[in-house]
């Protein structure tokens, strides 16, 4: 019996030589997140606490965190200093 999906090498090889791409491609893959790159930024700059922001887009707290670092998105909130 065949399995379904199988593919001959045969085919496999026409395919490789017609330059079809196998597999996963390489590189980061797109996040929901990214459609809102500008709003995020300007939401933790502005102090919004990262669950908030996680919720908001509804993502968890960990997927904000890693959208951050590999984005290397500066999410640091922004201190203004109160003279006196």
């Amino acid at each position: 019996m065949k399995a379904v999906g199988f593919i001959g090498a045969g085919a496999l090889a026409a395919r490789r030589a017609a330059g079809v791409q196998h597999g996963r491609r390489k590189g980061p893959g797109k996040s929901r997140l990214d459609q809102y790159r500008v709003e995020i930024v300007a939401l933790l700059k502005n102090g919004s606490s990262k669950n908030f922001v996680a919720k908001s887009y509804g993502v968890s707290e960990p997927t904000l965190y890693n959208w951050i670092s590999k984005n290397q998105s500066d999410a640091t909130p922004r201190i203004e200093k109160v003279t006196a």
